[in-house]
């Protein structure tokens, strides 16, 4: 990065009119910090209820603690072939780490209310875990509103977006990340092959990448003689940088794109977990909060040509006794998307 640029910006929400994160991002910023906004905060405690008087508290206990629900609530909440709808949990090592709730919203300009993707979602004892139409109105006007910053005045129609509302609950420390893998892939040795070729899979880059070959690549990746052969002829695809460390923490998320998304925006309140973004010679640490949002461009942001996405890495701290883990360490995210792609993905 450029010597005087800013790999984190900053900018007051009062200040965000359009335009102004784009300019940001043309200036070289991996991310920017929204500051001042409190609705921000109250978006954050209206869907996991630290703030009594909200509408959501009266419904239902909406997601607080979803995480802690039954499996067998989690298999009625998860989508088939889906992990962007319903609840999710991904535990597979140096690849993913996390349980989910994940839904999508947008306003319907006809009936002037919120539509949102699942219909329906539920916690142990049948009870129906609602967000409020004011709840996820607020969700969709902070997400517009940062989106707009991102482009060009007469560059926004908001009724050709959608929005992602996730939380992502991560391990409370290192073992319990360790207890959780142990518990997936325990079983019949043919689960622990499967998740193996899952993980190789997921390293594959150019043509090693694509649907079936990719396969192949997965079964070269562990016989001894086609492995070294492969690797090298992957390498010469891989672009990314490589994920060094420190000793003390372990990669949960290698760095990557958020593919489909126009925009991430990232509160988060969290001691064990960290995320960087990667500059082009090195990592920077972003660090999150529950009262500003962190907006970083996603694969699909066509807000400038000259605006790239921002490649990024999840990691855990190894040394952390859950006796002194003091935050939830839950991310919340607001993903915008187009409806085209949501319309895709809702109804595959």
């Amino acid at each position: 990065m450029s010597a005087g640029k800013k790999a984190i910006a900053e900018i007051e929400h009062g200040k965000l009119a359009p335009g102004e994160i784009l300019k940001k991002f043309e200036d070289g910023a991996l991310a920017v910090r929204v500051l001042g906004n409190p609705k921000v905060q109250e978006l954050w405690d209206r869907i996991i209820h630290n703030r009594p008087n909200c509408t959501d508290v009266a419904e239902s206990s909406g997601w607080k603690d979803f995480f802690k629900n039954g499996i067998f609530t989690f298999a009625r909440n998860h989508y088939k072939k889906s992990t962007d709808f319903g609840d999710t949990h991904r535990f597979e090592r140096g690849n993913f780490g996390h349980v989910a709730r994940k839904m999508a919203t947008y306003y319907d300009f006809k009936t002037k209310e919120m539509a949102y993707f699942p219909p329906e979602l539920f916690n142990d004892d049948n009870e129906e875990a609602r967000l409020s139409q004011e709840t996820l109105k607020l969700a969709w006007d902070l997400a517009m509103e940062i989106n707009q910053s991102s482009k060009l005045e007469n560059d926004h129609d908001p009724s050709q977006y959608t929005v992602a509302v996730e939380f992502l609950k991560y391990p409370d420390s290192y073992q319990q990340y360790q207890d959780v893998l142990d518990h997936v892939i325990g079983g019949s040795s043919w689960k622990r092959i499967g998740m193996k070729l899952d993980y190789a899979r997921s390293l594959g880059r150019g043509p090693f990448a694509i649907r079936f070959i990719r396969d192949l690549f997965a079964w070269c990746f562990y016989l001894p003689i086609l492995r070294t052969i492969v690797n090298k002829l992957n390498s010469f695809f891989d672009k990314r940088p490589v994920d060094q460390l420190e000793e003390d923490r372990e990669l949960i998320g290698p760095g990557h794109f958020d593919g489909a998304r126009h925009l991430t925006l990232l509160a988060s309140d969290r001691d064990v977990m960290r995320t960087d973004a990667f500059d082009g010679e090195k990592w920077h640490e972003l660090a999150l909060s529950t009262d500003n949002f962190l907006v970083f461009p996603g694969g699909v942001y066509n807000g400038s040509p000259a605006v790239k996405p921002t490649l990024h890495r999840y990691s855990i701290a190894k040394e952390t006794p859950l006796v002194n883990v003091k935050s939830s360490n839950i991310t919340m995210v607001l993903a915008i998307a187009t409806r085209e792609m949501f319309d895709v993905r809702a109804n595959s």
